[in-house]
């Protein structure tokens, strides 16, 4: 039996993480709380499984006197009861370019893990496949979704250069008495805008990241990773059907080439963001530079 504890105060929202004994990926659940006001002591018994391989793991929540325990039956396991918060400022509000670089690679991994499950059917097995190609592309999508808003959020140099050149800001029209309301909203309306970009629209995608001079469209694969954005377009848009209405199969080769692929241009973005060479030739010197 493994025991972890913590002392609770009022409306925080507590994490528990293991380490998987099958697999050894860290794993963790945000626990329901919801049982504070009840009658206490309180005490009941709960399931997990590793979000990786899907093991299973029994649990006991016990809570009286503002302590949290939790008996995890079974071997030896690591683990420990955290703050909600701090899990998710460090994993899925990544404050720099590294962080997002770190979060793309850990859902890579995992992804990698779950494509190294064996399956017997033929139909699941074409399942899970079709999942995973559509969830690499997913990943990327946040990658450059992440980058871009913190290269155009770093700095008033960073911002104002992205809202004089944005292509769709040129045509917008303001009223004289707007002015003070729309510039007060200004960022929270870029904010909405890069978030609600549509970041496999390859074209659009250059367009945007040359305002920074990061030259997408010198990437030596680019070609290949609009042919994997189309797949996965037909994976989750066309039930898997070609343009021909023809089903794609999807093998784990597949799967593992278009992880070779989104990694080389997840790494030639990173490249770019280290090298800075996308600033402005005026702006290299500058000390309010990106990065």
């Amino acid at each position: 039996m493994n025991k972890f504890e913590i002392m609770l105060s009022p409306n925080e929202e507590i994490c528990l993480e293991l380490t998987c004994l099958n697999c050894r990926s860290i794993f963790s659940t945000e626990l329901d709380l919801n049982f504070i006001n009840e009658n206490l002591p309180y005490s009941n018994n709960d399931v997990l499984y590793c979000v990786v391989c899907e093991k299973k793991y029994d649990y006991n929540i016990k809570f009286d006197s503002n302590l949290l325990e939790i008996l995890v039956r079974g071997k030896k396991i690591n683990g420990c009861l955290k703050k909600s918060s701090a899990t998710d400022s460090g994993e899925y509000k990544p404050s720099t370019t590294a962080k997002s670089k770190t979060f793309y690679s850990t859902q890579i991994n995992r992804l990698e893990k779950i494509l190294e499950l064996h399956c017997d059917e033929y139909i699941i097995e074409q399942s899970l496949n079709r999942l995973l190609y559509s969830a690499i592309i997913t990943s990327l999508e946040t990658y450059l979704n992440e980058v871009f808003c913190l290269v155009v959020f770093h700095s008033n140099i960073t911002f104002e250069k992205f809202v004089n050149e944005y292509e769709p800001y040129k045509k917008e029209k303001i009223n004289l008495n707007e002015i003070f309301e729309r510039t007060n909203k200004i960022k929270e309306k870029v904010e909405e805008d890069l978030n609600s970009f549509i970041y496999h629209n390859i074209p659009k995608l250059i367009r945007i990241f040359n305002i920074f001079n990061f030259e997408l469209q010198k990437f030596s694969q680019l070609d290949t990773i609009i042919v994997n954005i189309h797949m996965r377009h037909n994976l989750v848009h066309r039930s898997g059907l070609n343009n021909e209405n023809n089903f794609e199969e999807v093998s784990k080769e597949d799967v593992k080439k278009v992880i070779s692929n989104v990694n080389l241009f997840v790494d030639y973005i990173n490249k770019k963001i280290e090298s800075k060479c996308f600033l402005p030739e005026e702006n290299v010197e500058n000390n309010d530079n990106p990065f």
